[in-house]
């Protein structure tokens, strides 16, 4: 069995997070111990690390270097159809899945009405008549969470955030943002979602505990453990959330729980998620 460690790092004087958002700086330390049965690549390591050194690492840039999938057909005229009605529309798309990534019109938002009755109901109608536009599938709407809908005091906008998920474990990074205007207009799309994820996934049960995971973080820190971490807490969630005794580890005890991490187009991983914040009291 192989473990794959996804870390990233980010000074403990910033912000720490309320939730995974997209377009914000994600201030954690998370330490992704992935469940696998073959070696795809190797270990990241912020030991010996130089001054001014990037400290974000993530296995999946070096594993998807030859990866390209392009937007399928129905995407590409979908796009065309979009950009007869609002020709200042951009699109970007996102290689390693093929799904569309961005929506956004600098001139204008991308609808000339209101499609639902509030917020959130204009928006879930945008996406379900919108799919092929986002290279989602029906099925990709089936399971998600509402993370956030935080509304603007400036604009007036509401910030809409789905996470999606699957058996009740979220994806990581796995957020769909829409943004409405007061009037129910749609603003502007950014998907995060992996299309056909529940074709993708790898397995429902993990192999192993969130000790483990806390043990391979802890390794990745260069932190020589005694022993096994010490479980504190254990939910009986889908999520397995279990906080860790962090003597030696952490300056907080550690919250560890299930996610997905979507590598590319067809393949997610079961993992466990691991926030540490760091002995020298720099880094979360």
């Amino acid at each position: 069995m192989s473990h794959t460690s996804l870390i990233s790092s980010t000074p403990a004087g910033a912000s720490k997070p309320r939730g995974t958002i997209l377009g914000r700086t994600v201030a954690v330390l998370a330490a992704v111990v992935l469940f696998a049965t073959n070696p795809i690549w190797g270990q990241p390591t912020l030991r010996g690390q130089a001054q001014n050194e990037p400290r974000n690492f993530d296995a999946r840039t070096k594993v998807n270097s030859g990866v390209d999938h392009a937007p399928s057909a129905a995407q590409l005229a979908a796009v065309e159809r979009a950009r007869a009605e609002h020709s200042g529309l951009l699109v970007r798309f996102d290689r390693t899945t093929g799904a569309t990534r961005s929506l956004s019109n600098p001139v204008g938002p991308l609808t000339r009405e209101a499609l639902g009755g509030d917020a959130m109901g204009s928006a879930l109608a945008y996406l379900e008549r919108n799919l092929d536009l986002l290279g989602l599938s029906a099925e990709d709407l089936d399971d998600f969470e509402v993370s956030e809908s935080v509304r603007s005091s400036v604009s007036g906008a509401t910030h809409l955030y789905l996470r999606q998920t699957y058996a009740d474990i979220p994806v990581y990074n796995g957020l769909l943002q829409v943004n409405v205007l007061p009037d129910g207009r749609i603003l502007s799309v950014n998907n995060g979602f992996l299309p056909g994820l529940r074709g993708a996934v790898n397995t429902l049960r993990a192999a192993r505990g969130a000790e483990r995971a806390v043990a391979r973080a802890a390794a990745e820190l260069g932190i020589t453990l005694r022993g096994n971490p010490k479980v504190l807490e254990e939910l009986s969630d889908a999520r397995r959330t279990t906080v860790i005794d962090p003597t030696g580890i952490s300056l907080e005890p550690i919250e560890a729980s299930l996610a997905w991490l979507p590598i590319s187009r067809g393949t997610a991983r079961l993992v466990g998620n691991v926030q540490i914040y760091t002995l020298d009291a720099n880094h979360w």
